[in-house]
């Protein structure tokens, strides 16, 4: 919320993430066509994760390749989260940043 700027489509990709996971968990309870039609962006993400985990363990070693690919969504679900949580809680300010603020301000 402080560098309005810094978000971009982009950015909203790891939301759009977050926010489809408790919809994806309830796709088996809405029947075969949806859940395929709602599984079908995470076979994506799963196979893309893959790939891009498999270019940096052909760097690093082949036996990193499944934490690689773990990384992804545990990073892309938590900058969701954070996302979510910054836009829609009130974060008051801690004593310490305003303590800093005032620090640096001329007088």
């Amino acid at each position: 919320r402080k560098h309005p700027a810094a978000f971009s489509l982009e950015s909203l990709i790891p939301v759009g993430l977050t926010l489809g996971l408790p919809v994806l968990a309830a796709a088996p309870l809405l029947g075969l066509p949806w859940g395929c039609v709602l599984a079908a962006p995470y076979a994506l993400y799963v196979l893309l994760a893959l790939l891009f985990a498999g270019r940096a363990a052909g760097r690093v070693g082949w036996g990193l390749l499944l934490p690689i690919a773990a990384a992804f969504p545990v990073l892309h679900t938590a900058l969701g989260w954070g996302y979510l949580r910054g836009r829609f809680s009130a974060m008051p300010r801690s004593a310490d940043a305003s303590a800093v603020d005032e620090e640096h301000e001329p007088s």
